[in-house]
């Protein structure tokens, strides 16, 4: 881009954010913004001791995205759970978010997963799939309120998915790239979000996560106050750093420079 056509996108940004974004068209100056947006959000949920509000604006934008991509052909359905055998990584807030909606018993195979899952890290645990305790019959049972990796899990080919989250073949899931790029936008935008508001802003293993939080008092309150109570909870240990990517840093320096 040159100079006039930077100054243009960049005044474009907020339109096409408001819109929910469109991966066809995205460029760093909607990302920039829509991580400003959460960011603001984060600022009030602060004061509030919630994270209702920017878990609400965060999955509401997300939902647009992938409303507007309902031409592209993906093979995934109601009832279609293979992936939901593997690791899920999730943000704290997404992880408070979703606490607070499990039911007793929700609450207890939680639990009684993360016995079962606490040991294999992020490089075992596809040799060794085990169901999501959130599922039921084989559909989301709390579909509202999951994390962003699901909300953008998508795949071309249902029975690859089969195979492949099952562990009897290692074949590659055929993304749609759109799916790809959106993903990667607002998995993106959150975490830069949630640096610049002193946040915690690394990824967890949801069951680990989600042990922590529905067994910490307050855990809401507690880690909106600055507390990192999820702290023992498993990460991707190959993660590359927040201060190690180009993506994460170039935009942090975009939005809070």
């Amino acid at each position: 881009m040159d100079r006039n056509q930077r100054r243009l996108a960049k005044k474009q940004a907020p339109k096409a954010v408001a819109a929910g974004i469109d991966p066809s068209e995205l460029n760093e100056f909607i990302v920039a913004e829509l991580a400003r947006q959460i960011h603001g959000h984060l600022g009030r949920d602060k004061q509030s001791f919630s994270v209702e509000a920017t878990m609400e604006y965060l999955f509401a934008k997300i939902d647009l995205t992938v409303k507007a991509m309902a031409d592209i052909p993906i093979a995934c359905g109601r009832g279609c759970s293979h992936c939901c055998n593997i690791w899920v990584s999730a943000t704290a807030p997404e992880v408070l978010f979703l606490a607070k909606r499990l039911s007793s018993q929700a609450a207890i195979r939680v639990s009684e997963a993360h016995e079962i899952t606490k040991v294999f890290s992020h490089e075992q645990r596809p040799y060794h799939p085990h169901p999501c305790p959130l599922l039921d019959a084989d559909e989301c049972s709390v579909y509202q309120g999951r994390p962003l990796f699901c909300r953008l899990a998508s795949s071309a080919d249902a029975e690859i998915c089969r195979r492949s989250y099952t562990n009897i073949t290692d074949e590659n899931i055929p993304t749609p790239m759109m799916y790809i790029i959106g993903r990667d936008a607002y998995s993106t935008a959150l975490p830069v979000a949630l640096k610049g508001a002193g946040l915690p802003h690394i990824c967890y293993e949801l069951n680990s996560a989600l042990h922590i939080a529905l067994n910490t008092p307050d855990a809401e309150k507690a880690w909106l106050s600055g507390a990192d109570i999820f702290a023992a909870a498993l990460t991707q240990k190959d993660a590359v750093p927040f201060e190690e990517s180009p993506g994460h840093t170039m935009l942090y320096e975009m939005v809070f420079k």
